[in-house]
């Protein structure tokens, strides 16, 4: 049987292949200290995401909790060389752009899903909706740990 970890490092490597992105992460929200944390990755290029602890309306994990709606970061985004320093896992990771994705349980939001380019790049909205359907269909398939 596979393991949830196992699942999920799958999923991600689909994803990242999937999209032609360099690199996808699920992080989990911990509501009991309100922290979010990068849990798994694919296509990292170093391991400083796990030192990474974020908080709710914080960083692009916590914005993306907050607004409780996907952030596109791309070639279309204004200020995006800017906006990209308020986001600590695209400066480690060397992102140019990037979505990210609640993950919900029960229309709770329980984690992050995000995928992004080290090139810049425009999103389109086929491939948004690519991966708002596959924050959903994780969702589904994951229970947290």
């Amino acid at each position: 049987m596979e393991t949830t970890k196992a699942k999920i490092e799958s999923e991600l490597n689909s994803l990242r292949i999937k999209t032609a992105s360099d690199f996808t992460a699920l992080a989990w929200l911990y509501k009991d200290n309100r922290e979010i944390r990068w849990r798994y990755v694919s296509g990292n290029g170093n391991d400083r995401y796990k030192q990474m602890v974020g908080k709710i309306g914080k960083g692009l994990a916590g914005m993306t909790v907050l607004l409780g709606s996907p952030i596109i970061l791309d070639s279309t985004t204004s200020d995006l060389s800017r906006k990209r320093l308020d986001y600590p896992i695209m400066i480690a990771e060397n992102l140019l752009s990037a979505v990210s994705v609640p993950l919900k349980n029960n229309g709770e939001i329980v984690g992050v899903l995000l995928a992004g380019s080290r090139t810049m790049r425009t999103f389109t909205q086929n491939e948004i909706q690519f991966f708002i359907e596959t924050a959903e269909r994780m969702s589904l398939s994951i229970q947290k740990h």
